[in-house]
């Protein structure tokens, strides 16, 4: 998805083929999810699948764009490789985990990106950018899987930037929350799963 989308927004084959030099690109999760199946043949019916991609498609997208501006052709060749990567994850789930057995799956959506240390202090139409491509991968994730028999999809756009985490980043144990960092002094008690403060 990632050299399709290079290649849509550049109209450059060469550009497309060293998009895979651009960094941050991880093992598509179509290939995580057939290596795996190549390994145990199909799912039995108990396992939990958890399913989480998306961001990495985000970043590469992005990372392709020479310029965010409205209407650029990059940012339209960055929308066609979400919208790809979005169908191919629908179609990953559907023939690799549910047509091979897999009967309880988690979906989880992209979260948003723009609040991240990475992306908080980039420009308007960078951060538009990137919540149009977000959202143009989320929907597709949705309006495929949603009520589709063994799947939850979990959606964590809006629980992504808790009211204050920007404001108030100490209180959440980080020394800062526009820059990448470092966790601040360890907490003072444990997080205790499931249990109330």
């Amino acid at each position: 998805a990632i050299q399709q989308g290079v290649l849509a927004a550049t109209g450059s084959q060469e550009a497309a083929i060293a998009a895979a030099g651009l960094g941050l690109m991880a093992v598509p999760v179509v290939n995580q999810m057939a290596s795996h199946l190549s390994r145990v043949g199909s799912y039995s019916g108990t396992e939990l699948v958890t399913v989480l991609a998306g961001p990495n498609d985000v970043f590469m997208q992005l990372n392709g764009v020479a310029s965010a501006a409205a209407g650029d052709a990059g940012a339209v060749g960055a929308v066609a490789g979400m919208t790809q990567a979005g169908n191919e994850l629908v179609a990953a789930v559907k023939t690799q985990l549910l047509a091979k057995g897999a009967k309880y799956v988690v979906v989880v959506n992209v979260p948003d990106m723009t609040q991240t240390p990475f992306l908080a202090p980039a420009d308007t139409a960078t951060k538009g950018l990137v919540s149009q491509l977000i959202s143009t991968f989320n929907s597709i994730a949705s309006e495929a899987l949603s009520g589709q028999a063994g799947v939850l999809l979990v959606c964590c756009w809006w629980t992504s930037t808790p009211k204050g985490a920007t404001s108030t980043p100490t209180r959440r144990s980080t020394a800062c929350s526009t820059s990448p960092c470092q966790p601040a002094a360890p907490r003072r008690q444990p997080i205790r799963w499931g249990a109330r403060r």
